[in-house]
């Protein structure tokens, strides 16, 4: 019964700040490419999305890199240093 109450409370809360419409998009496109993260940059190598992260001073949480073609999210390790997390394909997560 919570988890009910608690989908009814956001559906409420996303109408009351006069979202609707966004939330009709996004369940229109669930589970589809399109609803898939958009890429902040484009590298071809692993090394090179790598070098160019150790260059940035700030980047959006959970900014995610394309790399060869595969979506990865860009982490920063507790020791400072950036590890590239990839993200399955739509084709893995149907599998």
């Amino acid at each position: 019964m919570f988890t009910l109450e608690t989908a009814a409370k956001a559906l409420h809360f996303i109408r009351h700040i006069g979202r609707m419409n966004d939330f009709w998009e996004y369940a229109r496109v669930f589970n589809t490419e399109e609803a898939w993260p958009k890429p902040l940059h484009s590298f071809a190598t692993r090394d090179e999305a790598l070098t160019w992260l150790r260059t940035q001073s700030n980047l959006p949480y959970e900014a995610v890199l394309e790399v060869s073609g595969a979506l990865y999210n860009a982490a920063r390790r507790s020791d400072g240093e950036w590890t590239l997390i990839r993200f399955p394909s739509l084709e893995e997560l149907e599998d």
